[in-house]
């Protein structure tokens, strides 16, 4: 699952302490706050995933802002070709951003893809587009 307010995310951990299901929970967001939530729950964190950066040529990725929308599926199941397929349909006025998000979030099998998100940064690409 995704969510846009911490408040949320706090919710569904304490929720899933007090079931103690026995599994692993991942929880992916601003070290700061992810450790704060913890706290107030009353758990410790296991392991930390740190993002070193991008190597090779940089120069064959797509631009950041595409990166930013095709790296919120942590499969990569959302190409960057689709986006730019979608921003098109964006642009031409044959799906409206909401629409166009929904469809990006459908190959996504982790969930964690945040809908919210993409409707913003699919905004901000089409605008500048438009320019």
């Amino acid at each position: 699952a995704a969510f846009t307010e911490i408040k949320d995310v706090s919710s569904v951990i304490q929720t899933l302490k007090k079931e103690d299901l026995g599994i692993s929970i991942v929880v992916s967001g601003l070290l700061n706050e992810i450790e704060d939530v913890l706290k107030d729950v009353g758990l410790e964190m296991h392991t930390v995933h740190l993002s070193l950066g991008t190597f090779g040529n940089k120069e064959l990725l797509p631009s950041d802002k595409i990166l930013e929308i095709t790296t919120m599926c942590g499969h990569h199941y959302v190409s960057p070709q689709s986006v730019e397929y979608y921003l098109d349909l964006i642009k031409k006025d044959k799906i409206s951003i909401e629409n166009a998000a929904e469809e990006l979030t459908k190959p996504c099998i982790c969930g964690i893809f945040n809908t919210s998100r993409a409707i913003n940064l699919l905004s901000e690409l089409s605008k500048e587009d438009r320019k």
